[in-house]
């Protein structure tokens, strides 16, 4: 049986549509689905569709998910875009590829639900993106480059320290290099790709391996649990379900993910660079 067809039989038995178009002898690519249609298909929301399978992908090569979990299956524009770019950029490197649009009422049961499935059909690699999130070409180098574990980006618009920016350039520092800083989880300084160590990052555009899902799991760190989306309750693995932290307060979700990802043993990158965005409006408080 090729590597190909074995993968989307790994699919339908994790009770996930999959589907092959009539081409052949090209490697993965996904159709992006939005709400209800895929590219001049009806198709239900959530549904992965693969087309073009190729027998002879290299073994060097990934099953990559690109996954977003979004509120009513509606996203912002540039997100769109920006999911339709990485999975030609997923491609043009040989990789094969699935889209997995992913309907929550629930921003948390949403995430564990998108683990669960990218878990479930032994995803080589999970990009998850938030539905109001836009990427560039940049930033997706950088991040897959990097080769790391797990790897979140840091979004500059919702989270930087102007008084740390202020005073680096006061001392000289380069404006892009400050920019950075200021961006940088911990008060970091990232090197020169603005990629650094960190002990937890936002997952609003991230990238994780397979190990560390499977290791979480295996280990008990995720409970399993009953999730609801708007199909119904769904079974899933809580891996973004808040932990109680040093003073017994409840964590953010994405920090208690983080916490789980090293409780499992694996480190944390974060990129600070140039090139993701948030695309959402933002309210101001008075």
């Amino acid at each position: 049986m090729s590597e190909d067809i074995s993968f989307r039989l790994r699919l339908r038995q994790a009770g996930l549509a999959a589907h092959a178009g009539a081409g052949s002898g090209m490697s993965f690519a996904s159709e992006i689905v939005l709400g209800e249609r895929a590219v001049g298909r009806a198709c239900p929301a959530g549904e992965i569709r693969l087309v073009a399978a190729a027998a002879d992908r290299r073994s060097d090569k990934m099953n990559v998910l690109i996954a977003c979990p979004a509120k009513l299956a509606r996203m912002q524009y540039q997100t769109a875009d920006a999911i339709a770019k990485i999975q030609k950029w997923v491609r043009i490197d040989g990789h094969a590829c699935a889209y997995f649009l992913k309907p929550f009422t629930d921003l948390i049961d949403g995430r564990n639900s998108v683990a669960t499935y990218a878990l479930a059909t032994e995803i080589d690699l999970l990009i998850g993106i938030d539905d109001d999130i836009g990427v560039g070409r940049e930033a997706f180098d950088r991040m897959i480059g990097s080769e790391a574990d797990f790897i979140g980006a840091r979004i500059p618009s919702r989270e930087v320290d102007l008084d740390r920016f202020a005073e680096a350039v006061r001392q000289g520092m380069p404006t892009a290099q400050a920019e950075r800083l200021a961006a940088s989880p911990d008060g970091g300084d990232p090197d020169g790709d603005g990629i650094s160590e960190v002990e937890r990052v936002g997952c609003a555009f991230f990238m994780i391996r397979r190990p560390v899902l499977a290791t979480i799991a295996e280990r008990g760190l995720a409970a399993r649990k009953v999730g609801a989306t708007p199909q119904g309750a769904v079974d899933m693995l809580g891996f973004y379900d808040p932990l109680p932290d040093a003073d017994g307060a409840q964590m953010s979700p994405d920090d208690s993910f983080c916490n789980r990802v090293r409780e499992a043993g694996f480190g944390i990158r974060a990129y600070s660079g140039p090139g993701v965005s948030f695309t959402a409006e933002v309210a101001f408080g008075t």
